[in-house]
């Protein structure tokens, strides 16, 4: 075992390579931003923190550990490279490592290249940089999460509206944000810390079924401002008895630069006017909040770690995995009249570390060893038998495991910048046994313009600099000599560059602007939209140019000349001869949670919806529509963007924000002259994260409201969005208001019962609740005369909120009634078969108004079909539809294609992610009492909690429930597949029956390519980027496009051409086939022919040392001679296409193509053929039967390089393999 193995190398040496080989440590690394030392196993009374303290009592605790600098990226930059901050040249907030030392190898890169899987969730480099080529897996901060209330955000947005009326200037409101401290009624994991600690412990369990060793590094946000945390960590401690600083003062005699100005402290609304330490205190009842919330968020932290150790308890890994827990710098609670951190001093510079490794002998010690974060990278590294890299500048701690008594380190040392006047300083500290010496250097010459010196015998609290006193001019030399033995010369200063110039952008119209920057090649990029009267400031560079553009053609073009510039836009105003034709007016009316078929008109029985049914007979009925993800904020995201949601990046689960870069359809008309706004719920839940808008536009209180300062003839788009039939319900509002339970049509996959029948009726009710708002607008629309000049579009965003409905991807979770008018525009009295989506909506809303779709969107516009004046089936490429789920309030990856006949599923690694099912909490509630329980197990199994739902859940172990019960809680398998033709309400898994192996086989490919086409980030491969050529999907290196961009470009504009002739050669249903057969563009590889081939099997690319990704896939790494090959090979993509087809669609063991092989081989026709050149060869189709295949076709269709070369010569010489590739590739398989 882990243990026994390092007790005996303890007590030989520290080479522990050897100990190691045959099974390596696994390393827990726990980051803790702005902690201090002030917990109990530090010997603090006042903060509870009981599992930091645990911890501690089996681990070695350092009493006397450094961060190299108190600021949170230079500190951690430090520590994941081994080096300290003048030879990482990282000193501020802004500076990247990569950028200064590019090639350097962190902490985790060196585990990595030593065979150990390594992961990270939360902070552990600084927030914005998570430097992905240090973990095996791109870092992702948790998607669903929460800080601060609505009504903190709501008092943010009114004191930034007071701040611009008192005439602050806006980059200062700009900086400023919520309040510094909140108590929060939100559960643990909802809170951003708690979503890290549950990222980490779900990658613990996943990596401890690993071989491999893991390095999982998981960075918790608190105790950094803002003291944010949930209400039971506040409630631990008593606000009045909490005491404050015992030095509220300046250290006397300290240079005044040596103290931090506290702006960090000032950014946060509640703080804004506090002065800095030199001009003035905070109160004491300021003090006593702060120091309350910093213990809260500590002891919120410390819940959090217990948690990732008893994880790491109960999956058996704590004897085999070595923790590190540490916190990048200190922070000031009040001493030197000061907060947060950024001084010297040793409040600031001293931090927390503990270590535990199994078996230690130093374990459950502490030790006054002076030691340094920048010690820790050596440390690991030979705690896990990795070589030590002779360029670190720490030391191993590792002896100290041992023998924490041993004399260790002389000085640990840390250093701070600043500037004083225009002369820029550096300070450099070292901390002794007994002193703190601190020398300030001036940076262009290294000359010494100040000195400190504490000494921790008399002054523990460093509360006064002795550097002056008589008597210490020796011992400051002494320091200083020991200080610069230790480090190397401060580097050469290079001056910062002058501020980049600030342009204003002033908006004196009317008419909102759009600001466009315009790159190198006149290609423009969107960033701002400014309202009339507003302004928008731009940091920028000379040579810069902008353009201005608004409504009726204003375009305005800027260029950057002066470091500040003002540039006053006044478009004028329309004139009739520049005014556009009218265009429609749009008003989408939403619900919330409507599951087709649940409307008049589409049969419901019970269920009466008179306005839908209206807009869907005086309109066009979409038969077969569907959501892009049955989640509401995901949903309504890839509506707005018109793209499907996996696209989104944080806009692709609940609670999501949509970034600036994609574009939306509100705003792309509102910048087309449109009035814009909202009613009810617009994209919701999400905290707008990037936008700070909602993008469905500002809310009114009704329609009507919305419409009054409408200007004459001005175009409006008006989102109504629903609130029913969301739950909670009011318990039997149903029943109460007429709707008769025995009418009603239960969901298949519900059991059939009064409890389930009443709770159905509860939704119908809400269901025409809804309906009587889209009455409402209707009759305004007809009072305004705006009806038939207005596209009115009804649906839902997601199914009804029922077990395996919502939050799933089956009918019941992803399809919605929709239903189009638009006047006398669109014929009505349609009914459509084209699956469509909603993310079709976007590009349909923009082509009507004569507006190209944005360059994001993928969604196709249906303003053709609406136009087609027809019935059934308009479009014959609209035959199926995607769907996907990332996270509703539990992860559950998937993708669902469906069609007319099937819907198949795609589960990604269900064995990884739980349903949500909340273990040893089974809760019950009196709906009538509590419609809308949120405690623990509410949200299980991704189900919205109710009546249905807890029947299920309570019966279901009821023989006659079980089986409706399992499809609602049940983990899914990989693949589901439904034949709707059989069972409609896709009840039955086919997916392994065998009479079904061909569709789910064909549908799994066909999804694969759409995903691949539609660059979903869950079939990514690293460095290859997807794009769509000719309906293929195809993955293009990077690497090629960086290194052999022109032939590569080149070779795109042949392979277009040959999949067009494959395109017009191969029958419609042979073309469908290969159409989902990928090709991959690659570098060559390393002694292989650069060529083109078909990846029939796993085993050779794994072998081959091949992405895996290649399965079944064609690929091309002949590239930089591709426009050569295709002038030798006409059609050397549809031999490998062929390939694909042969082993996808026939099988390589087709028993004629075998048979006709044997024959052609016996006949010797292909053993000496004469070639273009007038050399006699074998021909290659004789090589087997898989190439004679591929080379026939191609002689069938096209014009082959070798024997036999076009038809008419297979035919001749071969024709029994004519007649029989004809009948295969027109679709009779004879197999």
């Amino acid at each position: 075992m882990f243990r026994i193995l390092l007790t005996a190398m303890c007590a030989v040496s520290f080479v522990p390579s050897s100990v190691w080989s045959a099974d390596r440590p696994n390393i827990l690394f726990i980051a803790v931003d702005d902690l201090r030392p002030e917990l109990g196993c530090y010997g603090v009374k006042d903060v509870k923190t009981p599992n930091i303290d645990n911890f501690a009592a089996r681990g070695l605790t350092f009493n006397r550990a450094y961060c190299q600098m108190a600021v949170c990226n230079p500190a951690r930059v430090s520590l994941m490279t081994g080096l300290r901050p003048d030879s990482t040249k990282v000193w501020d907030l802004a500076t990247r490592f990569r950028h200064t030392i590019p090639d350097v190898v962190t902490l985790p890169q060196q585990f990595m290249r030593h065979g150990y899987y390594a992961v990270s969730y939360g902070k552990i480099f600084h927030n914005p940089w998570p430097d992905n080529a240090s973990w095996n897996e791109p870092h992702h901060w948790p998607k669903r999460s929460s800080l601060w209330s609505a009504e903190a955000k709501q008092r943010h947005a009114a004191y930034k509206e007071k701040m611009r009326a008192d005439g602050r200037p806006e980059n200062v409101i700009n900086r400023i944000r919520p309040q510094a401290t909140e108590v929060v009624d939100i559960p643990d994991g909802q809170h951003i810390d708690g979503a890290i600690a549950e990222q980490a412990i779900a990658a613990m369990k996943r990596l401890s079924e690993q071989e491999e060793p893991f390095f999982l590094a998981a960075g918790f946000v608190r105790p950094h401002l803002p003291f944010v945390v949930p209400r039971k960590y506040w409630e631990l401690y008593d606000v009045n008895t909490i005491r404050t600083s015992p030095n509220p003062f300046l250290p006397k005699a300290a240079p005044g630069f040596a103290m931090n100005t506290m702006y960090e402290l000032r950014d946060y609304l509640d703080f804004d006017r506090t002065p800095p330490p030199d001009q003035g205190s905070l109160t004491e009842v300021q003090q006593r909040r702060l120091k309350h919330g910093y213990y809260a968020s500590v002891s919120f932290i410390d819940s959090l770690i217990g948690r990732l150790l008893s994880e790491l308890e109960a999956l058996d890994l704590a004897d085999d995995t070595i923790v590190v827990l540490w916190g990048d710098h200190g922070w000031k609670l009040g001493e030197h009249n000061s907060w947060c951190k950024q001084t010297n001093y040793e409040i600031d510079a001293r931090v927390p570390l503990i270590l535990h490794v199994p078996g230690a002998t130093a374990n459950g010690r502490k030790t006054d060893a002076l030691v340094e974060l920048v010690d820790v990278y050596p440390t690991l590294c030979e705690l896990a038998g990795l070589p030590v890299s002779d360029q670190l500048e720490g030391r191993s701690m590792a002896p100290l495991l041992s023998n924490p008594d041993q004399t260790w380190k002389q000085a640990a040392f840390s250093q701070f910048r600043r500037k004083h006047g225009r002369v820029p300083l550096m300070g450099y500290a070292m901390r002794t046994d007994r002193y703190r010496y601190i020398e300030w250097q001036d940076r262009r010459t290294h000359a010494v313009v100040a000195t400190e010196l504490c000494d921790h015998e008399a002054d523990p609290l460093e509360n006064t600099n002795v550097a002056g006193a008589s008597g210490n001019e020796t011992r400051l030399a002494q320091l200083s000599r020991q200080m610069w033995a230790a480090l190397p010369t401060p580097p050469k200063y290079t001056p910062r560059k002058p501020p980049r110039p600030q342009v204003i952008f002033h908006n004196r119209g009317d008419v909102p602007l759009t600001l466009f920057w315009i790159k190198s090649d006149d290609e423009e990029q969107k960033t701002d939209v400014i309202q009339p009267g507003a302004q928008t400031r731009r940091t920028t560079t000379f040579g810069h140019r902008f353009r201005v553009r608004g409504p009726n053609g204003f375009s305005k073009t800027f260029e950057v000349t002066k470091q500040r510039q003002l540039f006053a836009i006044r478009p004028k105003p329309a004139t009739p001869s520049t005014r556009k034709e009218r265009r429609p007016n749009i008003v989408f009316c939403m619900a919330d949670d409507w599951s087709w078929p649940h409307a008049g008109i589409l049969g419901d029985p019970v269920v009466k919806t008179p306005n839908f049914d209206r807009i869907a007979r005086e309109g066009v009925l979409f038969e077969h529509a569907f959501v892009s993800t049955p989640s509401c904020t995901p949903s309504r995201l890839s509506i707005l963007s018109g793209q499907h949601h996996w696209r989104l990046r944080e806009g692709d689960s609940l609670g999501g924000s949509l970034r600036e870069d994609y574009d939306v359809y509100t705003e792309m008309l509102h910048e087309a002259g449109y009035r814009i706004g909202r009613f009810g719920k617009g994209v919701w839940p999400s905290k707008h994260t990037f936008r700070k808008r909602d993008s469905f536009g500002e809310r009114f209180r009704s329609f009507d409201e919305f419409i009054k300062d409408r200007k004459p003839g001005e175009p409006f788009c008006y989102w109504h969005g629903g609130q029913d039939p969301h739950r909670p319900y009011e318990l039997n509002v149903g029943a109460k208001s007429g709707i008769k339970l025995s009418q009603i049509k239960v969901p298949a996959c519900l059991p059939d019962n009064e409890t389930v029948r009443g709770d159905v009726a509860d939704y119908l009710w809400e269901v025409q609740r809804f309906d009587r708002e889209v009455g409402e607008i209707i009759e305004a629309l007809e009072a305004l005369g705006e009806l038939d000049n207005t596209i009115i579009v009804v649906s839902g965003d997601n199914g009804m909120p029922f077990p395996r409905c919502k939050a799933t991807l089956y009918d019941q979770g992803t399809r919605v009634p929709l239903a189009i008018r638009w006047g006398n525009e669109v014929q009505g009295n349609r009914s459509v078969s084209d699956f469509v989506g909603l993310c079709d909506l976007a590009p349909t809303f923009l082509e009507s108004a004569r507006l190209k779709p944005g360059k994001s969107m993928t969604g196709n516009s249906l303003l053709s079909v609406l136009n087609s004046k027809s019935s059934g089936q308009i479009d014959p490429a609209r035959t199926f539809v995607l769907s996907g789920m990332e996270r509703h309030v539990y992860s559950y990856p998937s993708r669902a294609l469906r069609s007319k006949d099937f819907l198949y599923i795609r589960n990604f690694s269900p064995e990884n992610w739980p349903t949500g099912e909340v273990e040893g909490h089974n809760p019950h509630y009196d709906f009538a009492k509590t419609p809308w329980p949120t405690g623990p197990g509410a949200f299980s199994f991704n189900i919205d909690p109710s009546p249905s739902k807890q029947y299920l859940r309570k019966q279901r172990t009821d023989p006659s429930v079980m089986a409706v019960a399992e499809l609602s809680f049940g983990r899914r398998p990989k693949h589901e597949l439904y034949d709707l033709r059989n069972d409609p309400d896709q009840l039955h898994n086919v997916a392994d029956d065998p009479k079904y192996m061909r569709t789910r086989d064909a549908l799994q490919r066909k999804l694969a390519a759409e995903l691949i086409k539609s660059d979903d980030p869950r079939v990514a491969v690293a460095g290859y980027t997807p794009r769509t050529v000719e309906g293929w999907a195809v993955r293009v290196s990077d690497v090629l496009l960086k290194t052999e961009r022109k032939a590569t470009l080149r070779a795109l504009e042949l392979l277009a051409a040959q999949l067009q002739t494959v395109a017009d050669v191969l029958p419609k249903a042979a073309l469908a086939e290969v159409k989902t057969v990928p090709i991959w563009l690659s570098p060559a590889y390393d002694g292989v022919r650069p060529t083109g081939e078909y990846h029939p099997g796993v085993d050779w690319l794994k072998g081959q040392g091949r992405h895996l990704e290649l399965h079944r896939c064609v690929e091309f790494t002949n590239i930089p001679i591709f426009e050569r090959e295709v002038q030798r090979m006409p059609m050397v993509v549809l031999h490998e296409l062929a390939h694909a087809y042969h082993d996808q669609v026939l099988g390589f063991e087709h028993p004629q193509i075998k048979a006709a092989y044997d024959r052609a081989v016996k006949s010797g026709k292909y053993e000496a053929v004469r070639r273009s050149n007038g050399k006699t060869q074998r021909a290659y189709a004789i090589t087997d039967h898989k190439e004679y295949f591929a080379e026939s076709t191609e002689a069938l269709f096209g014009i082959n390089d070798f024997y036999p070369f076009k038809r008419s010569e297979l035919q001749k010489h071969d024709p029994q393999m004519a007649e029989l590739l004809t009948q295969i590739w027109n679709g009779n398989r004879k197999d």
